[in-house]
């Protein structure tokens, strides 16, 4: 029995390295540009409250792709949000939270082999230059100007030629306690 389960591992094993010797976890080596658009949200880093803004996130990325594992990804894009007041509890009604920015950074994504859905994950380095709010009874942080950030996303590269995607993308502001992100949809067209 355990000579049968070997067998059938191994022949398993065999198959996803043939298989992602011969696809493309993200595009083919070259230029590219990149545009997504999504639902843009900022939140506060304090776990005592519940403070979320929400809004508009756009973001264009010019790529570099190296091999089908990795590729550089220099950033600018756009985020505007703002607190509802009436999703805020009774006792926090003077919390507020907000970002309205131009961010800016580069990035290298590192994206599995898979045909047609391929997992990507994105780290980098930026600076976002706005108006960054976080008001609640344990923060009072109301600056305008640059902040440094760290960009971090979780994706799905999608299509025959991953040229779609979908993703979790999210910036950690240092320096204003709070965090913002969206849930975006991307596009990505070669650069001939």
């Amino acid at each position: 029995m355990s000579t049968i389960s070997s067998t059938k591992t191994s022949k398993l094993f065999f198959l996803f390295l043939l298989t992602s010797l011969y696809s493309w976890g993200q595009l083919t080596k070259g230029e590219y540009i990149n545009i997504s658009v999504g639902l843009g949200v900022t939140s506060s880093n304090d776990v005592e409250i519940d403070l979320f803004g929400n809004g508009f996130h756009a973001q264009a990325e010019y790529i570099v792709s190296q091999s089908k594992w990795f590729s550089m990804r220099p950033y600018l894009g756009f985020v505007y949000t703002s607190t509802s007041k009436d999703e805020l509890e009774p006792q926090f009604s003077d919390s507020r939270i907000s970002t309205r920015a131009v961010f800016f950074g580069g990035k290298i994504r590192l994206c599995a082999p898979i045909p047609y859905i391929a997992p990507y994950i994105d780290l980098g380095i930026g600076g976002a230059l706005g108006s960054f709010k976080t008001i609640s009874p344990f923060s009072q942080v109301d600056k305008d100007g640059f902040v440094l950030h760290i960009p971090f996303t979780l994706g799905l590269a999608l299509g025959r030629n991953h040229n779609t995607s979908f993703e979790f993308t999210y910036y950690f502001h240092l320096n204003v306690n709070q965090f913002s992100g969206a849930l975006a949809l991307g596009a990505t067209f070669p650069i001939d």
